[in-house]
C-alpha cells in the first residue's frame, strides 16, 4: 500500500475539508518523514483522488532538487467539486491542485479578462490533507 498524506493535520487558520476541534498541525519532523516516503515512491506522476476527484499531478522541482511538488491544473467543476462551492472568478479562469514539499495541499486560482491580458493569481485555498487519497 502506498504512503498516505491523509493522517496529517493542516494547522494554518483556513483549511477547507478540516474537522472541527483541531488543536494545531501535524509537527515539521511528521511531515518530513511522511514527505521522504511519499516522494521516493512516485517518479514523475502521481494520481491520487481529492474528495472523489481522480487527479494525475506531475512531478515539477527547483534547480537543487531540495524543494519538490506535485500538481494539476484542474477544471472548474472539479475546483467546485473538491471544495463544495463554485469559484467566484470572472472571465476567463485557471486552476491548479497542488501537494507542495511537505504535503501540504492547495489550489491556487489564476484569472483573466481576455485572451490579451495577462494571467494574474487570484489567491489560494487551503484543502485539508483528509481529503487527499493516494493511488
Amino acid at each position: 500500500m502506498k504512503n498516505q498524506i491523509n493522517n496529517l493535520v493542516n494547522g494554518q487558520k483556513l483549511v477547507i475539508g478540516r474537522t472541527e476541534g483541531f488543536k494545531g498541525g501535524s509537527n515539521f519532523n511528521l511531515r518530513s518523514e511522511v514527505a521522504i516516503s511519499v516522494i521516493s515512491e512516485h517518479g514523475d506522476t502521481m494520481k491520487v483522488s481529492v474528495n472523489g476527484v481522480a487527479l494525475e499531478l506531475n512531478r515539477t522541482q527547483s534547480v537543487s532538487g531540495k524543494t519538490i511538488t506535485f500538481e494539476s491544473e484542474i477544471t472548474k467543476d472539479q475546483f467546485a467539486q473538491i471544495l463544495g462551492f463554485e469559484s467566484d472568478i470572472t472571465g476567463e479562469s485557471s486552476f491548479l491542485f497542488t501537494i507542495n514539499n511537505q504535503m501540504t495541499c492547495q489550489i491556487d486560482r489564476f484569472a483573466r479578462k481576455n485572451d490579451n491580458c495577462q494571467w494574474k493569481h487570484r489567491g489560494y485555498t487551503n484543502v485539508a490533507e483528509r481529503l487527499v487519497n493516494i493511488l
